[in-house]
């Protein structure tokens, strides 16, 4: 699950990953309203489903590039394919760390 928490407690809703072949909606059906998920056979968040993330991103942040969001993450490989990079920066989306640096990194 991915919840993100700014500096000022403002969060949007969650976004789920399920260790399913199929998603179904009923997966979230008590959730709050605005949340969003999908299914991975292996349960891990790979490139293709981070861009359903990113969308989720954007679209509860309400940002522009005159009003970026400075997105803290890890650039694990699922997190650096070219369709979340653009969708970022069209989104005013500033992404960090270096590649599996997180740990070492953190503010």
């Amino acid at each position: 699950m991915a919840l993100p928490v700014s500096m000022s407690g403002n969060y949007i809703p969650p976004f789920f990953v399920f260790p399913q072949k199929n998603y179904r909606d009923y997966y979230i059906a008590r959730v709050p309203d605005g949340r969003a998920g999908f299914a991975n056979k292996s349960g891990w968040m790979t490139g293709e489903n981070f861009v359903l993330y990113m969308e989720h991103f954007v679209k509860h942040t309400r940002l522009t590039e005159d009003n970026p969001v400075f997105i803290l993450l890890d650039n694990y490989l699922s997190h650096l394919n070219i369709k979340i990079l653009d969708l970022a920066k069209e989104n005013g989306v500033v992404k960090s760390f270096p590649p599996h640096a997180s740990l070492t990194k953190q503010p």
